[in-house]
């Protein structure tokens, strides 16, 4: 089938869609009522407090103060997505 027609545009929010197997699927973005939207924002709130309590600014390179973990961030927005897949483990 070619690509073009099995992705389309949702009309309503202009974001790609899938007509595979007859239900719409966006792709790639999220939807701010996802399970995946409110996971980045426990990671984002976590990367903040961190931050916040180590004395650091959002530019700092911040520490991960995961156990066994140490790992250094070039700022809080990648230590939200670090935090993110420390989280995808649990």
């Amino acid at each position: 089938m070619p690509l073009e027609k099995v992705l389309s545009t949702n009309d309503e929010k202009n974001l790609p869609t899938s007509t595979i197997a007859g239900s719409p699927l966006r792709s790639k973005f999220v939807d701010e009522n996802s399970s995946r939207a409110n996971e980045l924002s426990e990671a984002r709130q976590e990367a903040w407090e961190s931050m916040r309590r180590d004395g650091r600014n959002e530019t700092d390179t911040i520490i991960c103060s995961r156990p066994g973990c140490g790992d250094h961030l070039r700022n809080v927005e990648a230590l939200m997505y670090h935090l993110h897949i420390h989280n995808l483990d649990n």
